[in-house]
């Protein structure tokens, strides 16, 4: 219940004032707390304008350029623009500081499919797709990579795994991956690819 939540909450505090040094340090928290505020960047990549995207996180403030999500909007908008050598060398910065992240993965695979690099991108989608179960767009992507290789069954598993997920995928998440596509017309995309092997969805 709601004590139980309060109560994990007293404690992450406290543990917070510990890690920091101490209780003196307990005030600082916050402004040390405080992330870039990307609201704009998001706006502007939300109406694909990518290079206002890349301004704007331009012209932020030099401890927050390797923000994780600096990097990973710096990358999708870098991606989206065509300047794919750049876009992976932050998503390898990014992966520098957490080989764990989906997103930084993800957009490695969109960089290695736009450079011609089949197996790196269905690597990359792979480890994306491994390091979060609930993410869409990477088994999306690797439904269609499996269908162009003329590998059915496998595409089609995929593609119907993608569809249940983007059914459920965060709104958040599907604005920063989905390439400007909306849900609907993601979910369109994969029932079509699954009707042309015979299956409805």
């Amino acid at each position: 219940g709601a004590g139980w939540v309060d109560a994990i909450d007293r404690a992450a505090r406290r543990i917070d004032v510990l890690a920091s040094g101490g209780a003196a340090a307990g005030p600082a928290a916050p402004a040390a707390a405080a992330g870039p505020d990307l609201r704009r960047a998001r706006e502007h990549l939300h109406h694909e304008r990518y290079a206002q995207t890349l301004e704007q996180l331009g012209g932020l403030p030099l401890e927050h350029a390797d923000d994780p999500d600096v990097l990973l909007l710096k990358a999708v908008s870098l991606s989206h623009s065509g300047a794919l050598a750049e876009a992976e060398a932050v998503c390898r910065r990014l992966l520098a500081q957490d080989e764990l992240n989906a997103g930084a993965h993800y957009v490695l695979a969109l960089c290695r499919e736009g450079a011609g690099d089949v197996a790196g991108a269905l690597g990359h989608n792979q480890s994306a797709a491994y390091l979060d179960p609930e993410f869409a767009m990477p088994r999306l992507h690797i439904g269609l990579l499996a269908r162009r290789q003329g590998e059915r069954e496998a595409a089609r598993r995929d593609l119907a795994q993608a569809l249940l997920l983007l059914q459920k995928e965060d709104p958040a998440r599907l604005l920063l991956f989905g390439g400007g596509f909306k849900r609907e017309a993601l979910i369109a995309l994969c029932r079509a690819e699954l009707a042309a092997f015979g299956e409805g969805a």
